[in-house]
């Protein structure tokens, strides 16, 4: 549940329901302990803002109409340039009145938040040392964090050197409907942590995802694992290819911590292994509904959580797919997971079942040991 955030006049703050009040002692800024705030309404929280520096909602519809060409010199341009907020909010880790007095420092995130001149809220990152390299033959992860940002419905509009607070990423929330103070903090927490696994090489799922949106999976350097797995060709749409669909789907369900296929991306073996190279749309894909409905005729028990998405991607050829199978871990007590039908000798037996499971880049086939151990368990519980 959402906490209700009100303006108050006498002393000037705000106020929390169920969790206190903090004060306001600036006009454009204020410090907040972020537990407070954690539950609390983004949206009332920007109109208790708003009223606290006297701008209502016809205020800001008139200014986003008029859409004011920047001040060119002065002082006035300096303001628009440097302060294009209304209020800042900074998260500290101690509450105003715990803080001692003889401190100087109070150590403040990372994360801030703007309440900016168009009435939405910006989400300000700091991202402390440079992870760019100038040499312009290296790596560029822009494109990248871009598309991050967006399929978190929000908009990567700054990254790069900011006069005063350094290197700084700057993220737009085009909506806060229906979100809390605390996932607006924790958008520009896991930005910072995006930014880092890219630094150091080691992306996520959700970063592989965004190369391959946004076409830039060879920067990433990522190479297939227990997690992953590409394949340069859609699979067959006979009775052997949805067996082999399935098998490979299944290995994820049957690992530990699930995994994701992705059809229409080459790799190329080198000596760490196989690297996830160059994207080879698939032009003639099915549909997701279809996918999903070949793997609930060949896969038992159903697999929980089961994302399947075809991105479009465009070349010079035209505007083909690559397929993403996402498979979060599942529940032990749904495994082992089934195919039903196996390929022995390239002959299809469909009234036999096989049971794989990944391990690193390649897969294994559980026998009938590991079959026998998995049941008595499963009886045990």
């Amino acid at each position: 549940m959402l906490h209700r955030v009100r303006y108050c006049t006498k002393p000037r703050g705000i106020s929390i329901a169920t969790c206190g009040r903090i004060p306001w002692a600036y006009r454009d800024r204020l410090l907040v302990f972020r537990e407070i705030v954690e539950h609390a309404s983004a949206t009332s929280l920007r109109r208790a803002l708003l009223q606290g520096v006297g701008i209502g909602e016809a205020d800001i519809e008139e200014s986003n109409r008029q859409r004011r060409p920047p001040v060119a010199s002065g002082w006035e341009a300096v303001k628009e340039a440097l302060y294009p907020w209304l209020v800042a909010i900074d998260f500290a880790d101690v509450r105003e009145e715990d803080r001692d007095p003889d401190a100087e420092i109070v150590f403040m995130e990372p994360v801030s938040l703007r309440l900016m001149k168009s009435g939405k809220f910006q989400v300000q990152v700091l991202l402390g040392q440079v992870f760019f390299s100038s040499k312009p033959t290296s790596r560029s992860y822009l494109p990248i964090l871009r598309e991050w940002v967006i399929r978190r419905n929000a908009r990567l509009v700054f990254l790069g050197f900011d006069e005063v607070d350094g290197l700084v990423a700057q993220i737009d929330i085009p909506s806060c409907k229906g979100m809390s103070v605390g996932s607006l903090r924790k958008l520009g927490l896991d930005f910072l942590s995006a930014v880092r696994l890219l630094e150091t090489g080691h992306p996520d799922a959700e970063l592989l995802l965004a190369a391959l949106a946004a076409g830039e999976i060879d920067s990433l350097h990522q190479y297939e694992n227990l997690w992953v797995e590409v394949k340069e060709r859609d699979y067959p749409q006979s009775a052997k290819g949805k067996i082999e669909f399935g098998q490979d789907v299944t290995r994820f369900a049957n690992a530990e911590r699930g995994g994701i296929l992705i059809l229409g991306v080459g790799e190329k073996k080198d000596g760490r292994g196989s690297r996830i190279k160059k994207i080879h749309p698939i032009w003639k894909s099915v549909s997701e509904d279809k996918r999903r409905k070949i793997l609930d005729s060949v896969v038992y028990p159903p697999i929980e959580g089961l994302r399947v998405r075809n991105l479009e991607i465009e070349d010079r050829r035209g505007t083909g797919t690559i397929v993403v199978i996402e498979v979060p871990p599942q529940r032990e007590q749904l495994k082992p997971f089934l195919v039903h039908g196996v390929i022995l000798g390239g002959e299809i037996e469909g009234s036999f079942i096989g049971i794989v499971r990944r391990r690193g880049e390649d897969s294994i086939v559980v026998n009938i040991a590991e079959i026998h151990s998995m049941i008595t368990r499963g009886r045990a519980r």
